[in-house]
């Protein structure tokens, strides 16, 4: 909250802070200028900054959802037609452009076994998960144990991001090399599980990574 009335008081500030340079003769105004300018500076862009990277997680979570909702209306579908959905929830991250997500769309089936397992029937990845798809009849142990239902079918949509603060934007991004993670980018990432709308059967994609 203080974050926000000093945001919201900036204006006013300014406008004292000016009138008060305009009337001085000495050089006392220049020098309170020279201090105050760059922390106020500083208080705008980083409360645009944090506004900025709360508004582009939410929207992570909402592009998870609208993949995963788009592809449970579908009894059949094709590989292409999964990366067309995939580049409509690219976009609904915009105005955020800096980089770009990963998605990992699993299709997997809760077998109908007195200790259900969650077994994958296909998945395709783009991005960072583009080399990691599952191969089929792998068995997923991450799986919510109230999702766990049996003789069941699931879709599991991961987003994944690198969010680049406003720095990185105009400078050079570095690398860790011990960790390979690059400083300046805020990891987010969301994931949805949703069940088919149309029955309670497989999405069939027969040109889908299996």
């Amino acid at each position: 909250m203080k974050t926000v009335e000093n945001l919201r008081s900036l204006p006013q500030r300014a406008r004292k802070l000016a009138r008060r340079f305009a009337g001085e003769t000495s050089a006392v105004a220049a020098i309170e200028f020279a201090f105050i300018a760059p922390i106020l500076i500083a208080m705008y862009m980083g409360t645009i900054e944090i506004a900025n990277a709360i508004d582009t997680n939410k929207r992570v979570g909402r592009v998870s959802a609208l993949i995963a909702d788009l592809i449970t209306q579908k009894q059949n579908i094709d590989k292409d037609e999964i990366e067309a959905i995939t580049k409509i929830g690219s976009k609904t991250l915009y105005p955020y452009f800096a980089s770009a997500p990963s998605f990992e769309i699993v299709h997997f089936e809760v077998t109908d076994e007195a200790s259900p397992k969650a077994k994958v029937v296909w998945s395709v990845g783009t991005g960072d998960f583009d080399a990691m798809p599952y191969s089929q009849d792998d068995l997923l142990t991450d799986v919510p144990a109230e999702l766990m239902v049996r003789d069941s079918f699931l879709v599991r949509v991961t987003t994944d991001l690198e969010y680049r603060v406003l720095v990185t934007w105009v400078t050079d991004v570095k690398t860790d090399t011990t960790t390979g993670k690059n400083y300046g980018f805020i990891e987010m990432g969301e994931t949805y599980y949703y069940r088919p709308r149309l029955n309670n059967k497989e999405i069939k994609c027969d040109d889908c990574p299996t």
